[in-house]
């Protein structure tokens, strides 16, 4: 609950814009958290109505896979960098070519720590292109081993180069602020 009512303040902030043309004494009346489904209900329709895309300008990554659960772990990046970093991480078979601008491809190849130059595991590298992905925003998956050391390895090479750690439930954030998926959507998601 406590997740839904920080998502309400942040929109209710982000939209204070389009807000000011309300009366202020209704919209104190209409925004009252005694009525939070009513909160979410007006903001959603002021996201799709106003068809304002929210983008955060970081790049997120995160394990998108429980740790030591089964054979394939995958590596999600979201944001308008994900591309270049998967660029220098990321090697292909005996210098085959990668489409970078291509989407809805997968290649085969390696991780490799781009200053030791060590493997650091073989992989399947998903390229999404914007906005036809989760986010609507540029998403690479890196299907890794399912073990804790290649998920881990890959996950810091990320981080190291530029990537931050998204929060929990912040690839879905992203989708409903982006206008992927609606409120109901979202919650069904985060339960």
């Amino acid at each position: 609950f406590s997740m839904k009512i920080l998502w309400a303040r942040k929109l209710r902030y982000s939209f204070a814009l389009l807000m000011s043309s309300i009366k202020l004494s209704n919209l104190r009346n209409f925004l009252s958290f005694n009525n939070f489904l009513s909160v979410e209900r007006f903001l959603s329709l002021i996201l799709v109505k106003s068809k304002m895309i929210l983008k955060d300008t970081d790049t997120i990554v995160a394990i998108a896979t429980p740790i030591g659960e089964s054979g394939i772990g995958i590596v999600r990046i979201s944001g308008k960098d994900s591309f270049p970093i998967a660029r220098k991480i990321f090697q292909p078979p005996h210098g085959k070519k990668i489409n970078w601008d291509s989407s809805f491809r997968i290649y085969y190849g390696w991780i490799i720590d781009p200053e030791t130059k060590e493997l650091v595991d073989e992989v399947l590298l998903t390229l999404m292109r914007a906005p036809r992905s989760y986010t609507r925003e540029d998403v690479v998956e890196i299907n890794c081993h399912g073990g804790p050391l290649p998920l881990r390895k890959t996950l810091q090479l990320t981080l190291r180069l530029g990537a931050r750690l998204a929060e929990a439930g912040e690839f879905t954030k992203r989708a409903f602020l982006n206008g992927r998926i609606d409120l109901v959507q979202a919650e069904s998601v985060l339960e």
